[in-house]
């Protein structure tokens, strides 16, 4: 990957300070991928918003696993 692209990378830690899981969000080449804002529900889904060449909203199940994605021609 180019080294002048940042990536917005969020992990899960347990109590214990273990990994369990790690997501990445690629930045387009040359570009820098900008974490907005960060949230859980209730249930323990993560929702995240950025951009990176678009805005985004992203939902997380509680292991990780992208549940959907938005896309929006605005960053913010």
């Amino acid at each position: 990957k180019d080294s002048t692209a940042y990536d917005i990378k969020i992990s899960k830690i347990d109590p214990s300070g273990v990994n369990l899981f790690s997501i990445i969000i690629a930045s387009p080449a040359n570009n820098t991928a900008m974490l907005r804002a960060i949230a859980t529900d209730d249930n323990g889904y993560l929702y995240v918003s950025g951009a990176t060449d678009v805005g985004f909203i992203s939902k997380y199940s509680p292991s990780g696993n992208r549940i959907w994605v938005s896309n929006y021609n605005d960053f913010y």
